[in-house]
């Protein structure tokens, strides 16, 4: 066995010690050093009275992360686990297109209650690209990224990612808009990191 799979054994072997004392605080330790998808393939060991255990240790934040590392069947067996509510929290923290492609896979009336229980701006990102058919290019369409002026300089630029970085879903490209908000260009996360900080976005 490799160093690498002989870690995550012994991860998980804690982890299963941990859920059967009850210890939360043990748990989130282990829990979090491992990979979403590592996390994922954790959870779906459980049996279903430990999953639940599982479940109440993870803000919707952390559950969302993991069940997006995860086939979108395999995401809906365990969304159908939980609360109305607790599956609104989850769809409400993925990434847009992730959550879509979730909502897609439901009846009508499941997706109406889900988006009912989402803050407005919320339910408005992923209603705004749900109109789209399945396995078109809208339905996975995000509407996630970071956009700058052309007016804004380097230094201005980087600013903004570093504070909507982890908003995003991808920050390998940069997207450069006029004043109307329309996209006029785009520029690679490496080539903005080492351009001048007072060069304008509009010459780069």
């Amino acid at each position: 066995m490799s160093s690498a799979k002989q870690k995550i054994f012994k991860l998980f072997k804690n982890l299963s010690e941990v859920v059967h004392f009850d210890d939360k605080t043990k748990f989130r330790e282990s829990f979090l050093k491992l990979h979403n998808r590592d996390r994922a393939k954790y959870l779906f060991s459980l049996d279903g009275k430990a999953r639940q255990h599982y479940y109440t240790y993870l803000s919707a934040h952390e559950l969302a992360r993991v069940l997006e590392s995860v086939k979108t069947r395999d995401r809906l067996r365990h969304l159908d686990e939980l609360s109305t509510e607790r599956v609104a929290e989850i769809l409400a923290e993925m990434y847009v297109d992730n959550a879509v492609d979730t909502l897609n896979h439901l009846p009508a009336n499941q997706v109406t209650k889900y988006m009912g229980l989402m803050k407005p701006s919320t339910a408005h990102k992923i209603g705004s690209l749900l109109h789209y058919g399945k396995d078109t290019a809208g339905s996975i369409m995000t509407s996630e990224l970071i956009a700058v002026t052309e007016k804004m300089t380097a230094g201005e630029a980087l600013e903004i990612l570093k504070k909507q970085a982890s908003k995003a879903a991808t920050v390998s490209y940069i997207y450069i808009v006029n004043d109307k908000g329309i996209l006029t260009s785009v520029i690679s996360l490496k080539h903005l990191i080492l351009a001048s900080k007072d060069k304008k976005m509009s010459e780069l």
